[in-house]
């Protein structure tokens, strides 16, 4: 600290305050990574399973968001602590986040926001490549936006024959000018306030007649009469099997696809 003597008092003890609480916090951040990396340990015992859970991570976004006091923005506790959950998964083992050139001006900037550090980024060519890359590991998502106008082949569109779900939307905080949907070798989890993702093929029915037998359910892409759709709350296996038994009897099916927490909306003068 400075000894500069036209220091006032009052400046000089307000910096020995800022100092100890500087001091206190990196002692807790490096007690925060010892737990993350007592997580790994004991998940070395347990079967193989994904690392992110991003249902959990939405619960903690949450809290801390409801316990924020300002005066700084809820964006910046936001953005701290995505920093330091990125930093513990990348703790616990190797974690790649694989994206598209296609989406190569929307996903990098939110990629790079979710996951600030402890991740690995590849670029692959094609929406099929990441998807694939994604598919071979636990440890491992895709980041996709949804395409422009209705592309021959769309990446949801076949998501429902594959093991991955969608189980994230980023960003986390809203509004945003952009998002995109993390998919990933896992079934989604419940957060408390989810939204739920379902493939939908209309049997050539346009989506207006869908929607009729599916109320509730909002449009969020088409591929001729596939429609990826979704819906407040999160299914139960009785849910699903509920949509699907309304779908069959008129040539139409219905798959669930994942689900994701629901972001957390912000004043605008926050973002």
């Amino acid at each position: 600290m400075s000894n500069d003597a036209s220091i006032s008092p009052d400046l000089a003890q307000l910096r020995r305050e800022i100092d100890a609480v500087d001091d206190q916090i990196l002692d807790l951040l490096l007690r925060r990574f010892d737990l993350g990396q007592g997580v790994a340990a004991a998940k070395r015992n347990m079967p193989p399973a994904p690392n992110m859970r991003p249902a959990r991570e939405a619960e903690i976004l949450r809290r801390l968001a409801a316990r924020w006091r300002g005066p700084a923005p809820v964006s910046t506790v936001a953005a701290i602590w995505r920093h330091i959950i990125s930093t513990v998964l990348g703790l616990q083992g190797t974690f790649t986040v694989h994206l598209t050139e296609e989406d190569r001006e929307t996903t990098p900037p939110l990629a790079a926001g979710h996951f600030s550090a402890g991740a690995q980024f590849e670029t692959h060519s094609t929406y099929e490549r990441a998807l694939a890359a994604a598919a071979r590991d636990l440890q491992s998502i895709a980041i996709l936006a949804l395409p422009k106008g209705n592309p021959p082949s769309p990446w949801w569109s076949g998501l429902h024959d594959t093991p991955l779900r969608i189980v994230a939307r980023l960003p986390f905080l809203t509004p945003s000018a952009a998002d995109a949907y993390i998919v990933a070798r896992q079934d989604p989890t419940p957060s408390g306030d989810d939204i739920s993702l379902a493939w939908i093929a209309g049997g050539g029915r346009a989506w207006s007649e869908a929607a009729a037998i599916f109320p509730g359910f909002r449009l969020l892409a088409a591929d001729g009469d596939r429609y990826l759709a979704e819906q407040d709350g999160f299914w139960l296996d009785g849910t699903v099997v509920a949509h699907r038994a309304r779908a069959v009897p008129l040539s139409m099916d219905f798959q669930a696809v994942g689900a994701y927490a629901r972001p957390l909306q912000i004043s605008r003068s926050f973002a």
